[in-house]
């Protein structure tokens, strides 16, 4: 039984999807990156909480990428768009249970989803982004 408690902490289950093991992703999985606009920035450092964005809201969940993924979100979704400011969050300061990890369509990239909100004090550090 002992055994079976243990997999359950190195899965990550998705509620639709297939169970992903988090071991086998390859990336850290204690650091993540949130791309935010300046507004977005100073609204979640006076409300001490991030809940999500416009892009956010449409999936019912927080989008955020590991550091091999940022780079090509912000070409996508920012090409033209700065100052931008990437936010460095630590997983393990996050609600536990909310943190997912779920591809983007079926057989996709495979992205972490919070279903909740970040707390200010799960911040590592930011960067702002005024360059392409």
């Amino acid at each position: 039984m002992k055994w079976l408690f243990a997999l359950a902490f190195i899965f990550s289950v998705s509620p639709s999807h297939a169970i992903t093991p988090c071991g086998q992703l390859g990336v850290n999985m204690d650091t993540l990156y949130k791309i935010l606009t300046p507004d977005e920035w100073d609204k979640f450092q006076q409300d001490k909480v991030f809940r999500g964005t416009a892009l956010d809201g449409k999936g019912g969940f927080i989008h955020i990428a590991f550091a091999d993924q940022y780079p090509a979100i912000l070409k996508k979704f920012y090409k033209d768009q700065r100052p931008l400011i990437l936010v460095k969050v630590s997983a393990k300061l996050l609600k536990p249970g909310t943190l997912k990890v779920e591809p983007n369509k079926p057989g996709g990239e495979k992205f972490p989803h919070i279903y909740g909100e970040i707390p200010f004090a799960a911040v590592i550090s930011h960067d702002i982004l005024d360059k392409d």
